[in-house]
């Protein structure tokens, strides 16, 4: 009689547990890393600095004082304004997963540059609503924003994901 168990999928039950514990592990790792001071400085400046010079773009008397981006309404950027949680968590499936090293890799260096592009995006879009009709913005930056970067974040890990079963099956 053999000793070890034998049912079938254990072993792929397997490796969706431990993706839950590595991918948990993880995003605790990098919420702890990305809350230091000099990074969090940095990349709210970056992101306040870049949302800055689009929005001057479309409109020329905009200022800058600080992290506040100000013309006709008061926008500050704060750090969780940075699309850094999307980030992290995409950062930690991709991580997570079993697939080689220069696969995570490259999915880190294409969905990280996207991710921020598109909360770049949102910052601009809620600003330049909010410039037509500041009442919309409470709506457009606590839901719409945040439920889309939400599902884009998750479609962005699932599309890598099956494209990673069907090149390593």
């Amino acid at each position: 009689m053999n000793s070890k168990l034998s049912v079938p999928g254990i072993r792929k039950n397997r490796k969706y547990t431990q993706f839950a514990v590595y991918f948990f592990i993880l995003l605790l790792v990098f919420q702890l890393v990305t809350h230091i001071s000099l990074f969090t400085e940095a990349l709210t400046f970056l992101t306040t600095q870049i949302t800055y010079q689009v929005i001057k773009l479309f409109y020329p008397y905009t200022t800058l004082r600080g992290f506040h981006i100000l013309c006709g309404i008061d926008m500050e950027i704060i750090y969780e304004c940075t699309g850094i949680y999307g980030i992290i968590v995409f950062a930690s499936a991709v991580l997570a997963s079993w697939y080689p090293f220069w696969e995570r890799c490259k999915a880190l260096l294409l969905g990280i540059p996207i991710i921020y592009l598109l909360n770049l995006l949102r910052l601009v879009t809620i600003f330049m609503v909010s410039q037509l009709n500041p009442t919309l913005f409470d709506f457009m930056h606590t839901y719409f924003w945040q439920l889309f970067l939400l599902f884009f974040v998750v479609y962005l890990f699932y599309d890598w994901f099956q494209k990673m079963q069907k090149k390593y099956p």
